[in-house]
C-alpha cells in the first residue's frame, strides 16, 4: 500500500469515532433541544435521556405519548447499531473490498437523498418515515399535546439537516479515500 493511502486510512480511522459520536442518532437527539419551550427544558433533557436508554421515561406523558416514546427508544437503539455496523463496513471496504465501499457510499447517498427530500417537503418525508417505522396512528398527536410542544417539527428538521451535512461530509471522504486508494 502506498504511503499516502496508508496515511489517509490512518487519518480516516481516527476520524471515524469522532464522526460516529457526533452524527449518531443519540447525539442528534441530545444536541437539538433549542426548539422546546424554555419551561420544559428539564423535561426535554429527561425525555432525551429516556430515548437514548439512559433514564426512565418521565411520568408526565399520557399513554399514547409514552407508547410512542418507547417505540422511539427502540428505534434509536437499532439505529445506533446500524450506524456502528455501517462505519465498520466502510473501514473494511476501504481496506479490503470495493463492494463494502460501494455499499457504504450508497447508504450515505440514500441519507443525502432523504435529507434533500426533507428540504423540499419535510412534512411528507416525516410522515412517510413514521408510517414506515411506527404502528399506524401511534405517531399522530394534537399540536397542543405535551409531546409536540416539547419536540416540535423544527427539532426534527434541524436533526435531518445535521445528519445530511454529516452524511455528505462522510460520503465525500469515502469517495476521496476510494480515489486515493485506487491510485
Amino acid at each position: 500500500m502506498k504511503p499516502v493511502v496508508t496515511a489517509a486510512l490512518v487519518i480516516f480511522g481516527l476520524l471515524v469515532p469522532v464522526l460516529a459520536a457526533t452524527h449518531s442518532p443519540a447525539w442528534m437527539i441530545n444536541s437539538h433541544s433549542a426548539h422546546a419551550e424554555q419551561t420544559n427544558q428539564s423535561l426535554v433533557n429527561d425525555t432525551q435521556a429516556f430515548v437514548t436508554g439512559d433514564a426512565p421515561l418521565p411520568d408526565v406523558y399520557d399513554g399514547r405519548a409514552a407508547a410512542h416514546l418507547e417505540d422511539v427508544e427502540d428505534l434509536v437503539a437499532v439505529a445506533e447499531i446500524i450506524a456502528f455496523a455501517a462505519g465498520l463496513l466502510v473501514i473494511l471496504g476501504l481496506l479490503y473490498n470495493d463492494v463494502f465501499f460501494l455499499g457504504a457510499a450508497w447508504l450515505a447517498g440514500i441519507v443525502v437523498v432523504v435529507a434533500g427530500g426533507s428540504a423540499v417537503s419535510f412534512p411528507t418525508v416525516f410522515s412517510a418515515f413514521h408510517q414506515l417505522l411506527f404502528p399506524a396512528g401511534s405517531y399522530v398527536f394534537r399540536t397542543d399535546s405535551l409531546l409536540i410542544r416539547t419536540f416540535p417539527a423544527a427539532f426534527f428538521l434541524d436533526g435531518v439537516k445535521q445528519v445530511a451535512l454529516g452524511s455528505a461530509a462522510v460520503l465525500a471522504s469515502y469517495v476521496a479515500l476510494g480515489v486515493i486508494q485506487r491510485r
